[in-house]
């Protein structure tokens, strides 16, 4: 059974924990929606009120495709792919059978495939007919080392991580897609990293043998390229348009004995050259390393707390200091007109928001041991999350205004929800 509100209403159906989530007087407005995954099924806030597929409950994975345009929300078992308009009109879709628990949901480029990544196996499903047209063992990587399976930006390709060593490459003939090419690395090396680059180029980093491997859409080797120093691990940041990267290298263990957050160097990847360059940085640990989302500036928070919070050039040269605060994690606002940065884990979590077009602090607050802060898709508001059981707070979710202003706070039973993450309008 699904359901759908007129604007500001509560569904008469609706539970007491159902009705709470909804503040009429303070709907959401048109560009920001909120999907919650719950006991009772998945729902979505929009700014006429509470829209739910009841049929589709305990689901604890969420995924929206690159245009804002379609969901996929997974369960034990299952994964229902929507467009988000139809979830709100109460279109009926049936969920789609999975073999195994889905560990990871991503969309293809142009949204017509679905990726479901397994604990040892992926499978490739078209959004349209609903039929899977692949099934192929997978190597599951961390979650900051990537995905395990790419397609291409045609999509008529896809590459396969199906082992620590090994490479597949599965092309699309006669609506089936069928092995074309197998790739296996050396014995010493072993994949940490594996990206898609501009031009359907991949990346693949291995930690083990300290290099970086490139290549072709063909999966023809390019080129190899030595990391410089000590470290055991590694972690690949690419900007918006996939022709650059920052590389964190760290080790857990800091040989000078003078931080117990280990050692770590930042590099810039320039894809078009493959050439690697250090970023010079405050000496001391490095926190936080994140693109702006048009890729034209970088935001570094390092040095021993308090840390340095420090806008760079896409080159990585520092041009405007935010100040010195006990901050170790940061993200820009869709639009980067805001930026936040947060002492979350074992700091305060204290947090500071910014304007980035006249660097005034516009708004202070506490996060509350929040599991998640993310920017609405306007900018303006922020979603603050407790998803995971605290011993000094309570599971929660709360929206905040950039200046600090509490909108709506909303105390969680975790055997009832399970998340709440903002949708994008298409």
């Amino acid at each position: 059974m699904d359901f759908t509100l007129e604007k500001g209403q509560i569904d008469k159906d609706a539970t007491d924990f159902l009705k709470s989530l909804v503040t009429p007087n303070l709907l959401l407005s048109e560009q920001n929606w909120l999907i919650y995954g719950s006991k009772e099924g998945v729902f979505i806030e929009t700014e006429t009120g509470l829209h739910g597929f009841k049929a589709f409950p305990f689901s604890k994975l969420v995924k929206q495709s690159k245009d804002g345009k379609m969901i996929a929300a997974a369960t034990e078992g299952k994964v229902l792919v929507s467009a988000a308009e139809d979830l709100v009109k109460r279109i009926d879709v049936k969920p789609i059978e999975l073999p195994a628990e889905a560990l990871r949901l991503y969309f293809s480029p142009k949204g017509r495939f679905l990726v479901v990544s397994e604990a040892d196996s992926a499978q490739v499903l078209d959004v349209q007919t609903r039929k899977v047209k692949l099934t192929v063992p997978s190597f599951l990587l961390p979650k900051s080392g990537g995905k395990s399976v790419w397609v291409s930006s045609d999509e008529q390709v896809v590459w396969v991580l199906s082992d620590p060593r090994r490479i597949r490459k599965f092309e699309l003939s006669n609506g089936e897609f069928r092995e074309t090419k197998t790739f296996e690395l050396g014995s010493g090396s072993r994949v940490s990293n594996f990206h898609l680059l501009a031009g359907d180029r991949l990346l693949i980093l291995s930690v083990a043998c300290r290099t970086l491997f490139f290549f072709d859409r063909e999966l023809t080797p390019m080129f190899d390229l030595e990391l410089p120093g000590v470290f055991s691990e590694a972690e690949v940041r690419l900007n918006k348009d996939k022709d650059r990267a920052l590389v964190t290298l760290s080790d857990l263990i800091d040989a000078t004995s003078k931080s117990y957050y280990g050692t770590s160097t930042l590099h810039l990847l320039d894809l078009k050259r493959f050439s690697l360059i250090e970023i010079p940085r405050v000496r001391g640990p490095l926190h936080c390393a994140a693109w702006r989302p048009d890729g034209h500036e970088i935001l570094l928070i390092s040095g021993e707390l308090s840390a340095h919070v420090v806008l760079a050039d896409s080159n990585g040269r520092p041009k405007r200091s935010l100040g010195k605060l006990f901050r170790n994690t940061g993200q820009y606002s869709l639009d980067a007109d805001y930026l936040w940065a947060a002492g979350m884990a074992s700091l305060s979590g204290d947090m500071t928001v910014w304007d980035l077009n006249t660097f005034a602090r516009v708004g202070e607050m506490k996060t509350q041991q929040a599991s998640n802060v993310r920017f609405l898709p306007d900018g303006r508001r922020l979603l603050l999350s407790v998803e995971q059981q605290k011993l000094r707070n309570q599971n929660h979710f709360r929206l905040v205004a950039i200046d600090g202003s509490e909108l709506r706070r909303k105390e969680l039973d975790d055997e009832q929800l399970f998340f709440v993450r903002p949708l994008r309008r298409s």
